[in-house]
């Protein structure tokens, strides 16, 4: 579901540069030393890699061709046992699942109470996420709320999530590299377009269309 590898000296360039792996980075850092348990949803061939002792990836993704350590339909289930996982980490995934709701619970069942959820998805306005046959659904800013504990829709779900933050993104982590030089843009706009995104959502959006979302929930158990 991913690019091809990306070599470790490029791996390493994306967790400094990018918002959501810098957070997953500073998590990270802050659990060395623990036993940590990371999920890497979809992993392709660039599985996430993490050398602090104690902690362990497991990838998982739906063809052989891949880093996985585990080949499976989370369609279906992701076949960990409950209560299992500290960290998921799901880059451009969620986008390809057909039920994002089974997804999300099955999620939810293997993570442990307060287990973080780094999620990077396309937003409904850029044209990559339609470009895709593979994709099955557009995210917006309010996509997760429905998985939030008192929220109007909750009985859709079982499973519950805080969320901790999400962060819409004008060109996002897969700018092409003839455009990097537009990179400096987005510092001047994510600010605004983050600090009114309702409206942004409602009214802008179509005008100023972004390409990513950024989200990090918490399971609640």
């Amino acid at each position: 579901m991913k690019t091809p590898s990306l070599g470790k000296k490029a791996v390493d360039e994306m967790k400094i540069k990018i918002p959501l792996r810098r957070e997953l980075e500073k998590s990270l850092d802050k659990d060395k030393g623990k036993k940590i348990i990371l999920l890497d949803l979809g992993c392709g061939n660039c599985k996430y890699v993490d050398n602090r002792s104690n902690h362990k990836v497991i990838g998982i993704d739906n063809r052989k061709d891949t880093e996985a350590d585990i080949v499976c339909d989370i369609n279906k289930c992701i076949p960990l046992k409950n209560n299992f996982v500290d960290k998921v980490v799901a880059m451009h995934t969620l986008e390809h699942v057909s039920d994002l709701v089974k997804v999300m619970e099955e999620i939810w069942r293997v993570c442990k109470h307060n287990a973080e959820v780094f999620i990077n998805v396309p937003y409904f306005t850029s044209s990559g996420a339609y470009d895709d046959p593979t994709h099955r659904r557009v995210f917006t800013y309010r996509t997760f709320d429905y998985f939030t504990p008192n929220f109007e829709y909750e009985h859709y779900t079982k499973s519950k999530f805080k969320i901790k933050s999400k962060r819409i993104m004008f060109f996002g982590e897969n700018l092409p590299p003839k455009m990097k030089w537009l990179q400096p843009i987005e510092k001047i706009i994510n600010p605004i377009i983050n600090k009114f995104p309702l409206y942004y959502q409602s009214y802008l959006a179509w005008i100023l269309p972004s390409r990513e979302i950024h989200y990090i929930l918490e399971v609640i158990k």
